[in-house]
């Protein structure tokens, strides 16, 4: 069983809750981290900061999907990000 911690800092680390000890850590975001979640079912985590970027990350602290600010012709297409959460029971829909 694992325990995902993060700080503001933009750190996240994975820890065994069996031993107490934590993988490595891996550096989210340089700016504040402002939002975090877990994925049910699939070994990701989804981090957002209020700079305007979503990283998805395996739970070895990889970079799977990097979503980030753009301006498009209606205008900005993400804003700064408070809150996520990964579809409850489809793995394909992702993040919403």
């Amino acid at each position: 069983a694992d325990l995902v911690s993060g700080c503001a800092s933009g750190d996240i680390r994975v820890w065994d809750a069996r031993t107490w000890t934590a993988r490595p850590t891996a550096d989210a975001h340089r700016s504040a981290m402002s939002a975090l979640a877990l994925h049910p079912r699939a070994p990701v985590i989804a981090s957002g900061s209020r700079n305007n970027f979503i990283k998805v990350l395996s739970l070895d602290g990889e970079v799977v999907n990097l979503i980030r600010y753009h301006d498009g012709f209606l205008g900005s297409r993400i804003g700064p990000v408070s809150c996520l959460a990964f579809h409850p029971t489809n793995q394909d829909r992702g993040l919403h």
